[in-house]
């Protein structure tokens, strides 16, 4: 391999656009191998934190006792049913405020 000089626009390895191209080509591939070893590293972190994250996890609910799991399922049901009686509620304002002035406003055409 020939070393490269930085003082030829085009490179050692050719004269004319055939060498620029070869010198490009090299780049470009120097490049992307650098992406794709940054790009698996990446993923054997975000793999070792995930496989962590499971870890304890499975520990934390292995840990939760049958009581605190039905208080817990209690609440979201009470949870549930306070915001369905306030999205009824606020449906059955928002029916009747519309029958109340469709009244008016027929009464007013005739």
């Amino acid at each position: 391999m020939e070393p490269r000089s930085t003082h030829h626009p085009q490179g050692r390895r050719g004269d004319g656009p055939q060498g620029g191209a070869e010198h490009l080509y090299e780049q470009t591939r120097d490049a992307m191998s650098g992406v794709a070893e940054r790009a698996s590293e990446m993923w054997d972190e975000v793999y070792d934190q995930g496989e962590r994250y499971y870890r304890e996890g499975s520990r934390a609910v292995s840990n939760i006792d049958g009581s605190a799991l039905a208080f817990a399922l209690i609440v979201g049901v009470a949870g549930y049913a306070l915001a369905y009686l306030i999205h009824s509620q606020q449906s059955w304002q928002d029916n009747r405020t519309r029958r109340h002035h469709g009244r008016e406003r027929g009464g007013r055409n005739r």
